[in-house]
């Protein structure tokens, strides 16, 4: 005679239950690799994995229910995502911003180094860089001269 003690349930092969949540998707993913994939922090097979589309529906957890609950990482998942794609957008604006800033001081250092081009070929010979005199200061200053020669 056997007991009910004899009849103990069975485990269920770990792929039936995948299997199980995989077919319940509605969107077709596979919520077990994706939250593999999210522990690991392997975000490369999370979004090849589909984790994008998940729709949180809970249906997952709902066909195979276990001590095991798929559906908050998931969500993890997801924000961990979005964060990324902002973190990596930031980083593009940072990028850009650079870039803009490095084409402009290039342009402003070639702006001075043509006004300093132009200055020096304007500015006249460094004898001719005395300041004009007045007629009668120059006339006075001729007479001042002859006078110290004759001497």
């Amino acid at each position: 005679m056997t007991t009910a003690l004899d009849h103990q349930a069975t485990p269920l092969p770990p792929d039936y239950v995948a299997d199980r949540r995989r077919a319940a998707c509605p969107e077709n993913l596979d919520p077990q690799a994706l939250v593999d994939a999210i522990r690991d922090d392997d975000w490369t097979a999370a979004v090849e994995g589909g984790l994008a589309r998940c729709r949180e529906c809970g249906a997952c957890d709902d066909v195979a229910p276990s001590a095991e609950h798929l559906l908050p990482w998931l969500q993890y998942g997801k924000g961990e995502l979005a964060w990324h794609e902002y973190e990596r957008a930031r980083a593009q604006i940072s990028r850009q911003r650079h870039i803009a800033r490095q084409a402009r001081l290039e342009r402003q250092a070639q702006a001075r180094a043509e006004r300093l081009k132009a200055r020096e070929r304007s500015a006249p010979p460094a004898a001719a860089s005395q300041p004009s005199l007045p007629p009668a200061v120059a006339a006075a200053l001729a007479r001042a001269r002859q006078r110290s020669s004759e001497i």
